[in-house]
């Protein structure tokens, strides 16, 4: 039985961590396009930074380009989205790996 649960709990993990990496490629693809079509795109994904005011504009101007378009608004939630799942779907794993380890130990009283 503990070792169907554990086949079965692998499996989920698996099929579950293939769709988030695919909708991970699916959300970086996205931002690739919106990126190809602006003249600034290297600077953006290749920046130089000299010093902390070069980091910080940087970082304006992503977030300027993030909040700028619907479209990217709804990348950004949905690469949130995925953050959490990966989360969510580690520690889920781990608690069953958890939990099955306290039911399968033998006492050691």
């Amino acid at each position: 039985m503990v070792d169907a649960i554990i086949r079965l709990t692998v499996l989920v993990v698996l099929v579950l961590g293939t769709l988030n990496a695919a909708h991970a490629l699916r959300i970086v693809a996205r931002v690739g396009r919106h990126l190809a079509r602006r003249p600034d795109a290297l600077a953006l994904v290749f920046p130089v930074f000299r010093s902390a005011a070069d980091v910080r504009a940087w970082l304006a101007r992503w977030r300027r380009l993030l909040d700028s378009e619907p479209a990217l608004v709804t990348v950004r939630r949905d690469a949130r989205l995925v953050l959490v799942r990966h989360i969510h779907l580690t520690v889920a794993s781990h608690t069953w790996t958890f939990a099955l380890a306290v039911i399968t130990t033998p006492s050691l009283v």
